[in-house]
């Protein structure tokens, strides 16, 4: 299992930087508290700044032909949003099910922290 990751970020009462990505060369992840094991693809994952007058951390999840597995954002005020697509476990026939590989199977928004606005 290879990763690598490279990231710049920047934060001064919002997102003023960001830019970086993520590669994997997939395979199985294991699930310790569940013991078990699932196969995730090769993944490519650019980070980037979305537009617009309150821009977010954007992680962009994709495989190897460019389609979307999952989505991360980071808002400035710390939420945290994430879908993951049915794409992302199509070689785990017992957990994708059946339906659209572009299907969101698990979304979430959270507040993980406070950045405030100094």
């Amino acid at each position: 299992m290879v990763a690598w990751v490279f990231a710049s970020l920047s934060y001064r009462g919002g997102w003023k930087q960001g830019a970086g990505e993520l590669n994997w060369a997939g395979g199985p992840v294991l699930f310790a508290d569940q013991g078990q094991t699932v196969s995730v693809p090769a993944i490519y994952a650019p980070l980037s700044l979305t537009d617009g007058e309150a821009p977010q951390l954007e992680l962009l999840v994709l495989d190897p032909n460019s389609n979307e597995l999952a989505k991360v954002t980071l808002a400035d005020d710390g939420m945290l949003q994430a879908a993951m697509k049915r794409r992302m476990l199509a070689s785990n026939p017992t957990l994708s099910g059946p339906g659209s590989m572009d299907e969101t199977l698990i979304s979430t928004a959270l507040p993980i922290f406070a950045l405030g606005s100094s």
